[in-house]
């Protein structure tokens, strides 16, 4: 019997941990996990989704989860390196094939890393600041401003 009853104390201990640990580490009102799962980040927010599921940008203070490629991860976090398009790890020629037709697809890609030159657009300027970064020893990329 005393069995029994540790059993069923243990169990009702992790359950209250799952259903009461609500973890928020960037304060934005959205929950690491918050589909409740007991997995953060195995259902990020789609595109300004933000009831059950979980922070799609959890290290980045992001309460409307942008996420206008839809690719699971929010905007706040999405520029890593100004000018790496195609999110390789380096910016290159690679980065301007990429970029050129989300000109007219702009969520095609990550808008904050397209958005070189930080103007708030994706067009032919942000082309013309990568290859003038590339190969003209023009300014570098920044990452862009969602507005």
């Amino acid at each position: 019997m005393i069995k029994i009853m540790t059993f069923t104390m243990a169990i009702l201990l992790v359950l209250a941990t799952c259903v009461f640990a609500q973890v928020d580490t960037d304060n934005d009102g959205i929950l690491d996990d918050g589909d409740f799962s007991g997995i953060a980040g195995d259902n990020p927010c789609a595109n300004m989704q933000t009831q059950n599921c979980d922070d799609n940008c959890p290290l980045n203070h992001n309460p409307q989860q942008e996420d206008f490629d839809n690719d699971g991860v929010g905007e706040a976090c999405c520029c890593v390196l100004p000018g790496d398009i195609n999110g390789d790890g380096s910016v290159n020629i690679l980065d301007i094939i990429q970029l050129m037709p989300a000109i007219f697809e702009p969520h095609s890609v990550c808008f904050n890393t397209a958005d070189t030159n930080g103007n708030g657009v994706i067009n032919i300027l942000d082309i013309t600041q990568l290859i003038a970064f590339l190969y003209k020893g023009g300014p570098a990329p920044v990452c862009g401003t969602t507005y």
